[in-house]
């Protein structure tokens, strides 16, 4: 199997999850589709480095974040439409799928210092101190940022009522 192919394999494996930290990230279907490519560029030019690929995800969500950072200068702007490819699994309710809109909404609204470690903790899976590495804050200023960011999270849900609480009163 050439090297290629076998970048070409790892990143089939994580494809869904890379893609959704773009987005998560760039909160624009097309910014985060631009971030993601320079992303695997720099990957693929490296796969001789990575060389694995349990190795290939954390390189590219490190990547788009480094990436993200410099393009920060850009004008910001949230299309609420463009994170609609964040979906619930099939196997959900129509209920508990809206109630998964609700908090993806409600995440994409944090500003970029609270939501990023907040993915990479909560969605990511991510350890904290490998998050405090990666952007390069320390370790205390994660928990804080996380823990805004829950707090937040939990203020916002608490204003919106879910689908589920809605349709009980009926």
């Amino acid at each position: 199997m050439s090297s290629n192919e076998q970048f070409l394999e790892a990143y089939r494996a994580i494809r869904r999850d890379v893609e959704r930290f773009a987005l998560f990230v760039e909160r624009d279907r097309e910014n985060a589709a631009d971030l993601l490519h320079d992303a695997l560029v720099s990957a693929l030019r490296a796969w001789h480095r990575i060389g694995e690929a349990p190795l290939l995800k954390s390189y590219l969500i490190s990547s788009m974040l480094r990436m993200h950072r410099r393009g920060k200068k850009r004008t910001e702007r949230f299309e609420s439409a463009e994170m609609d490819s964040l979906i619930a699994p099939d196997a959900l309710s129509p209920e508990d799928a809206t109630d998964m809109r609700i908090v993806r909404d409600a995440i994409a609204t944090l500003p970029d210092e609270e939501r990023i470690p907040f993915v990479l903790a909560e969605i990511e899976g991510w350890p904290l101190a490998e998050i405090a590495t990666e952007l390069n804050i320390g370790l205390s200023a994660v928990k804080m940022r996380v823990k805004r960011s829950r707090d937040k999270l939990i203020t916002m849900l608490q204003e919106h009522p879910t689908v589920t609480e809605e349709t009980s009163h009926v």
